[in-house]
């Protein structure tokens, strides 16, 4: 009997990722097959009355016949969150009927990955794969938050006492991500830096995007002169600052890389306001990409992107980890955190103070070499052993 791998994605990047993983599976055994379970994505409508929500399908921004051997689009339109206690009791309810009987289905799972052990539907699948086949949950690398413990106690003693009190079976009694007794391993790609001491922990190699082109379905717009990639983040819309305040900035940013020489193309996040940017496209320098489901990633290899910047988005450890010359803005936004900017350093991100920093960081930029083939570490040895192995 084949090895059936479930891939649990809950973000586009998370299916990139899944491709990647994939890849390495197929060249190391034929007997597997590899489904998709393909959570929608939640686009944030924001208005001036209320905010709505939209949701997306990854299966219309990837080519998923080339990267799965079958997919199941799940939608995520009814949840609840755990604090509200009595609608939340429904929803857990319905969800593990519903879950339990698309598991139920696959006959047998050998290996789930998942991105998130935090995300209520995706810990339930597992819990339930887990519970009915004795399957390996294999926790992979989500990006900045694997390297932040929660450390607030006071939430984590509550939600213990409603797991126990409502019999929450599949729900993990803690807040803190990676720390559910169903993970088995984690796939990291900085296993020296996270905090995750009761499961294994395998190395990660790099992400290969050079094939990343050949699995989106969405086409890619030429870069024709030098170009720095602004990935975005959320700020106004997460009342970090204000809108118009964050918008000035983002304008004086392309301004001063513009007269550096370079072209800014804005990549917004998922959870932005729509058309957030439309006012500085009147600048020939400025392009807005506004495919914002697509990850950054899509654009490491442009010949013309020199520079990644970004402020706190995970795509520039991914950024650094392929030696490209990434740099983090948050100081020049205001925001300060320790515990972030240790992360973002310990990958050699620079992370200037002010523009005259900015301009030197530029200025004075590295190339390092290209390392995503590298598998020193043994993700082979691993993928082997969970695809040839059926049972503990």
């Amino acid at each position: 009997m084949k090895v059936k791998n479930i891939f649990i994605c809950h973000r586009p990047y998370h299916v990139i990722v899944a491709a990647s993983i994939i890849s390495i599976i197929k060249q190391l055994s034929n007997e597997t097959v590899n489904v998709g379970y393909l959570f929608d994505v939640v686009k944030f409508i924001f208005s001036r009355e209320k905010r709505k929500f939209q949701y997306y399908s990854c299966a219309n921004i990837f080519k998923c016949d080339k990267i799965f051997d079958r997919i199941l689009c799940i939608p995520r339109d009814n949840e609840v969150r755990i604090w509200n206690i009595v609608k939340f009791f429904i929803y857990y309810h319905t969800t593990v009927k519903k879950f339990t009987k698309l598991i139920k289905a696959e006959k047998k799972i050998s290996n789930v990955f998942i991105f998130s052990d935090k995300e209520k539907p995706i810990e339930i699948l597992a819990s339930i794969s887990k519970s009915l086949y004795k399957t390996r949950i294999i926790l992979i690398d989500e990006g900045v938050v694997s390297h932040f413990l929660n450390k607030n106690n006071i939430k984590d003693k509550v939600k213990k006492y409603l797991v126990k009190i409502l019999n929450l079976k599949y729900i993990s009694s803690t807040i803190k991500y990676g720390h559910s007794n169903i993970i088995d391993y984690h796939l990291s790609f900085d296993p020296q830096n996270t905090h995750f001491n009761n499961i294994n922990i395998i190395k990660m190699p790099i992400i290969n995007i050079d094939k990343l082109k050949a699995i989106i379905k969405i086409d890619i717009p030429s870069i024709k002169r030098k170009t720095v990639l602004y990935i975005s983040n959320a700020l106004s819309e997460g009342n970090v600052m204000k809108y118009d305040r964050e918008i000035q900035k983002v304008k004086e940013i392309c301004m001063h890389l513009y007269e550096l020489g370079f072209n800014t193309i804005i990549k917004p996040h998922p959870v932005e306001i729509v058309g957030k940017f439309n006012t500085l496209k009147k600048f020939d320098y400025i392009e807005i990409f506004n495919d914002e489901f697509l990850p950054a990633e899509i654009f490491f290899n442009e010949k013309n992107i020199h520079i990644i910047c970004g402020i706190t988005s995970s795509a520039l450890l991914n950024s650094a980890r392929l030696g490209k010359s990434t740099i983090s803005l948050l100081h020049l936004f205001g925001i300060y955190d320790n515990s972030l900017e240790n992360i973002l350093k310990k990958y050699t991100v620079a992370i200037p103070n002010n523009f005259t920093e900015l301009s030197y960081a530029i200025k004075n930029r590295k190339y390092k070499e290209d390392k995503h083939l590298d598998d020193s570490l043994g993700i082979n040895e691993f993928i082997r052993k969970i695809c040839l192995e059926n049972q503990y």
